[in-house]
């Protein structure tokens, strides 16, 4: 047999003999490493279960909204009553107990003060007004007070706490509604009647309607004038409406509805009591007349004192000094009396005359109004 075959089949079953080695070897040590294995994933498994439950129990939940003042002297640091403003206030106590009452949470004061204590606010600076700072403090100039444009809203608890994420913003809108119930009642002022005209419209009769649906139009638009004065770029985040779009819709409301409804009733001459209007009408009558006399004589006063202002003549004294002045100071200026009186006179003169004319527009508005009243009652005779 030649050597160099058996060399050859030699050298098979020797590699053949150590590939069946290596795989029970392999298959031996992963069977004897599988206890440790084990033991290390459920080492692995409880470290994961203590972080994680040392990371709820302890991390903190931060939930944040955002709030601006746009009410008049928010930015001077005062409120409408010239009392001192902080944006402090929107975190006291009522409030919080309002807020937790109104989401029917615990309002025990135990729960009140984790809550109050959790909840904190921040004033937010543009970086506009920062670099504008930085400017006037680079160039040496005084730098003014800087009053935030918006403030930071933040309620800091555990994840633990026994509040989801969804009471806990609920919770935030609650206490920023419960403070802007608070101003309103406080500073905010109402049109007069407004909250009960349905009422007042009930006991009302033919000509009261119009009265009373106009002079209600007029302060509506009136205070929504002032409010869109104050606060011209607020807009409703509820209804995206701005204090311009409710003038407008009160118009839009005169010029259709009311119109159309009081033109019904001025062509139909209804009345739920046509005894009891008519009455109204002639005592109405009466008082306006009794107001244009008084209206008369006031007018005729404030003319006569117009006349004689425009009669009156100044005597000019021109260049009088104080001769005890002049032995101190040669320099002191000549009191010049004739100017002075003159336009004391002129002053006096545009005061009377505006009064005149504003008795003048009196008498004509109660003209118009008798005017109106009895062309009114003719139609219900």
């Amino acid at each position: 047999m030649n050597p160099e075959t058996n060399l050859y089949h030699h050298s098979e079953s020797s590699n053949l003999k150590e590939e069946y080695i290596d795989l029970k070897t392999i298959a031996t040590k992963i069977i004897l490493a599988t206890p440790q294995a084990i033991g290390f994933a459920c080492l692995g498994l409880v470290i994961s279960v203590i972080i994680f439950l040392s990371y709820y129990n302890f991390s903190i939940l931060n939930t944040t909204t955002r709030i601006v003042f746009t009410f008049k002297g928010s930015s001077n640091g005062i409120y409408p009553d010239k009392s001192k403003f902080s944006y402090q206030d929107l975190v006291a106590s009522d409030l919080i107990y309002n807020a937790l009452k109104n989401e029917q949470l615990d309002t025990s004061e135990n729960f009140k003060n984790k809550i109050k204590s959790a909840i904190s606010i921040e004033g937010i600076i543009s970086a506009d007004r920062v670099k504008a700072r930085d400017r006037l403090i680079a160039s040496g100039q005084a730098v003014p007070i800087i009053i935030p444009d918006e403030y930071s809203l933040s309620l800091n608890l555990p994840r633990r706490f026994p509040l989801s994420l969804a009471q806990r913003t609920r919770l935030l809108n609650s206490v920023i509604s419960s403070y802007r119930a608070k101003f309103e009642r406080t500073y905010a002022i109402p049109p007069i009647s407004l909250g009960n005209l349905s009422s007042t419209l009930e006991l009302a009769d033919y000509d009261d309607f119009e009265r009373i649906l106009s002079d209600n139009s007029i302060r509506i638009e009136t205070y929504l004038a002032e409010l869109n004065k104050d606060a011209g770029t607020f807009r409703s985040g509820r209804t995206k409406l701005s204090f311009g779009d409710l003038i407008n819709e009160n118009q839009d409301f005169n010029q259709i509805y009311r119109n159309k409804t009081l033109g019904l009733i001025h062509e139909g001459n209804l009345a739920r009591d046509r005894k009891s209007a008519l009455i109204k009408m002639d005592y109405q009558l009466y008082e306006l007349s009794n107001l244009e006399k008084h209206q008369i004589e006031e007018e005729k006063t404030t003319r006569d004192y117009l006349n004689e202002a425009a009669s009156h003549n100044s005597s000019y004294i021109l260049g009088v000094k104080s001769q005890m002045l002049d032995q101190h100071n040669s320099n002191t200026p000549v009191l010049d009396k004739g100017l002075v009186d003159s336009l004391l006179a002129n002053d006096t003169y545009s005061f009377i005359m505006k009064r005149a004319l504003e008795s003048s527009l009196k008498i004509n508005d109660t003209q118009v109004q008798k005017l109106i009243i009895t062309e009114n009652r003719k139609r219900m005779d």
